[in-house]
This record gives structure tokens, C-alpha cells and sequence, in this order.
């Protein structure tokens, strides 16, 4: 049955160049049937093989005793079992969402484990989790790099990530468990919550497009292929242009004028990338905001903020980075689980979340009232920036910030407070206007009101 399975990997995945393979191995049915597969193809390429398990010190019991189900069952297939606590309550950056502390951490650990060309990282991702990126990439506005970002062999600051699942189902996959006499796998109970985007998506809404739509899924896949193909293309020629500029301080804005749009933020994605040191990758935001600064007379200079530390200085015909060594103001952006602490004190006020099962409400500038369930446990308080915009109470289209504050005749507009997601979708104008989004129904089981007072009243 293992064999068997082996034969149907891509045959453009190539394992002879590697001498070392790390497995991400939580202990669920994809990452246990990769570490089976990977230990059956040593027969063949003979690469030293490693399963790495990280225990994020987020989820108490139960991820411990998944750590513990990862190590014995290591030691039982004489499997090397690496193991790294993330801890990351304490390790995560002040303006940093749990996943993206936690992704960061994980590079940070596979870059000194597997930097050297001759080393890969093996993922178990499957057919299901590439629909299901296509979905979030698709509801944050990415290009088709984005919606397709998960990919066979991927590179990610210099390390090698392959994913030899990517064309079998879930199902598939533990139905080669069991036919191996394996039913135990673990399974991370935290999956089950829809109040997370992906788990919406996994567990309501592909479900729901399966019952529904025949075929829907193969559909998917075939779309995926699709938008992968064309942003591939797009992606050769941008880099072909930022081999151009890789040593260039200043740009020409002219020349990135010149660009095509969609080559033209691939190409500025490359640029600052190897000029910050870091992967950048541009929200929808700054793309939008670039690409109309662009268009401006820039006599005077222009700042276009980009992660809150540096910033991009637009100034005559040229365009050049501006690191900002400064980062002692933490107060700047608030982090806050309002299941896990309903309430939070931001400068002079109290913001407090409550969970309630009636329906009717009053509406005050104070208050904001939203489907629990549709809001994410994790939420960013930050202060309004430059470009801000969101789709108000009753409206059908986005504004920007600046335009409801100035109707609401709002004279310290720098001071306002804004309640976003961890991916920049604002909820709130503090005190202002609330959004339209997650807005309660007649399907609607709990509310959740965020309210606002003065901490001295």
C-alpha cells in the first residue's frame, strides 16, 4: 500500500538532490502519512531524514501530550526526532498575531536546521489546503502569486519547502493510515472553532460548495493549476526586471512607472526584500497606496509607511527606503484576545468586550455590536494611518477613515483608534462609526458588543 502510494508523488518532484529531509511533524494524519512515505523513499534516495516537531506552548495539555504521541512514535520507526517549545506567549512581537509569531519563529528554526542547498523542509499539506489558501488568499485581495502561494517546491528566504501531498485528499491520506494499521493519529481540537477565517472555510463553507455544486472541488483544483501557471509566468519576468535594480539604493519612478502593474509590485516585492532583510510581501493596501502615489507630482516628499518601522520616500523622480531604527513606542498598536481578557486599557479608556444572546441593542457611538462568531478572537487596536479604509454601517462600498472623520466633524483626527483583524480589516472607528462587516442576523447565536469609557469617570 506504501508503494503504492509513492509511485502517484509528482513525478516532478525530485528527491535525488537532497541529503537531508526535515519533516514538519505535528502528529496529525497528513504530517504521520509524510513521515511514512518520506522513511519509504530513503530505500530509494537514501537522505537522512529528521521529523521536527514544535510545541507552541499555546494549547496546555493537550499539546504537550502531542508531543509526547510525536516522540514515542518516532522512537518505535527509528525515526530522528527533533523537538523545539516556541513558547510563544512570550517570544511574540508587540504588533505580531499569534500565526505570524509563530510563523516567524518557525523560520527562524528551519534556517538553522535546513539553510544549505542540499537540505529541503517536507510539509504535508494536501489537495484540501490549497483550496482552502485560495479561499483566505482570495477574501484578502491577492494577486494570483497570493492566492496560489502554496506551491510543490517553494523557496522562503532561502530555505527549500516541498509539499509531496499537494494532489491527494484527506481522505486519501488516512485511508492510507489506516490500511497501515495507524487510527491514533492526533488531531488539534482548536480546528474545530469557526471562529477562526480558515477552520469558516474548512468546516462550513467548503463542506456547503461539496453539497451543493457536483464537482466543485476538482473544479478548484483546476482553477488553481490555472492561476498558478499564469502567475508563474508573471513571476519569471518580474524577476528578470528586478535583476535589473537588485543593487540600486534609489529607484526610478519613471521606470517602475513603466511597468505593468502586475509586474510592477513583484518587482518592488523583490527590491525590498533584499533591502529590509526580510520577506516582504505587500498588503493590499500598500499596493493600492503605491500605485496612486505613483501617479502624483512629487515636488514634495511623500512617505508610504510599510510595516510601522520603515517607510518608502517618494521625492522628485525617485523612490528610495527609509528604515526607522526607532522602535521604543509599543503603544503605538495593541494586541488584545477579548475571549481571553474582556477588557483592555488603552491610554485614557477602557474597552471592554461582552458576549450576549439578545438580539435587540441600543446604537451609540460608544458601542459596536457584531456576530461573535464571525469575529476573530485576536484583534489589533491601532491608531488611524494614512490611507486607512473600511465599508461603514450601511454602506455597499469601502471609504477611507479621513472622510468619515471629517463628516463626523472629528477635529483630533491623529488620535483615533481603530479595532482591525491581524490582516488589516478594520471592525471599528473607535467611538466613531462601526463597520458593515460581520453584521448579527436572524441566524445570528451570540452578540458581541465592544463598548468604550473613560477610565477616570
Amino acid at each position: 500500500m506504501l508503494n503504492d502510494f509513492t509511485k502517484k508523488l509528482p513525478v516532478s518532484l525530485d528527491f535525488s538532490p537532497y541529503e537531508s529531509i526535515f519533516v514538519g511533524f505535528s502528529g496529525g494524519a497528513d504530517s504521520t502519512a509524510l513521515l511514512l512515505i518520506l522513511k519509504e523513499l530513503q530505500k530509494t534516495y537514501s537522505f537522512r531524514l529528521t521529523a521536527v516537531h514544535f510545541e507552541h506552548g499555546i494549547r496546555g495539555k493537550e499539546s504537550i501530550e502531542d508531543a509526547i504521541w510525536c516522540r514515542n512514535f518516532c522512537e518505535k520507526l527509528t525515526i530522528e526526532y527533533k523537538e523545539f517549545s516556541l513558547t510563544l506567549l512570550t517570544a511574540k512581537h508587540p504588533n505580531e498575531g499569534i500565526e505570524e509569531a509563530a510563523r516567524r519563529l518557525r523560520l527562524e528554526k528551519w534556517a538553522e536546521l535546513a539553510s544549505d542547498k542540499k537540505s529541503c523542509v517536507a510539509l504535508g499539506h494536501h489537495s484540501g489546503d490549497k483550496i482552502e489558501n485560495l479561499f483566505i488568499r482570495f477574501l484578502r485581495g491577492s494577486n494570483s502569486s497570493g492566492l496560489t502561494s502554496l506551491r510543490y517546491v517553494s523557496k522562503i528566504n532561502g530555505i527549500i519547502f516541498i509539499r509531496p501531498l499537494f494532489d491527494f485528499a484527506k481522505s486519501q491520506i488516512e485511508e492510507l493510515l489506516r490500511a497501515m494499521e495507524i487510527n491514533d493519529w492526533r488531531i488539534d481540537s482548536t480546528n474545530l472553532e469557526t471562529t477562526h477565517r480558515r477552520n469558516f472555510i474548512r468546516n462550513e463553507l467548503i463542506p456547503l460548495l461539496q453539497q451543493n455544486i457536483p464537482n466543485a472541488l476538482p473544479s478548484l483544483n483546476s482553477a488553481y493549476s490555472a492561476i498558478q501557471c499564469d502567475a508563474e509566468f508573471i513571476e519569471e519576468f518580474a524577476f528578470k526586471e528586478t535583476s535589473k535594480i537588485s543593487r540600486d539604493e534609489r529607484l526610478s519612478i519613471s521606470y517602475i512607472t513603466s511597468l505593468h502593474p502586475a509586474v510592477r509590485i513583484r518587482v518592488m516585492r523583490h527590491w525590498l526584500t533584499s533591502k529590509l532583510g526580510f520577506e516582504f510581501i505587500p498588503s493590499r493596501d500598500f499596493t493600492e497606496r503605491f500605485n496612486s502615489e505613483l501617479l502624483i507630482n512629487h515636488q514634495k516628499k511623500s512617505l508610504i509607511p510599510i510595516n510601522g518601522d520603515n517607510f518608502l520616500l517618494l521625492h522628485k523622480d525617485s523612490i528610495s527606503l527609509i528604515k526607522n531604527e526607532d522602535n521604543s513606542n509599543p503603544e503605538q498598536n495593541f494586541i488584545w484576545n477579548w475571549k481571553e481578557n474582556n477588557h483592555i486599557g488603552i491610554n485614557t479608556f477602557v474597552l471592554t468586550a461582552r458576549i450576549d444572546k439578545v438580539k435587540t441593542y441600543s446604537l451609540d457611538k460608544n458601542s459596536a455590536y457584531f456576530d461573535a462568531r464571525l469575529i476573530p478572537n485576536e484583534l489589533l487596536i491601532r491608531y488611524k494611518q494614512y490611507g486607512d479604509r473600511f465599508m461603514p454601517f450601511g454602506y455597499d462600498k469601502e471609504v477611507k477613515v479621513s472622510k468619515v472623520l471629517q463628516n463626523e466633524k472629528i477635529a483630533e483626527r491623529e488620535k483615533v483608534l481603530l479595532l482591525a483583524d491581524m490582516e488589516g480589516i478594520i471592525y471599528w472607528v473607535i467611538g466613531v462609526k462601526r463597520s458593515d462587516l460581520a453584521k448579527a442576523t436572524d441566524e445570528t447565536k451570540e452578540i458581541v458588543s465592544f463598548s468604550i469609557e473613560n477610565k477616570f469617570d
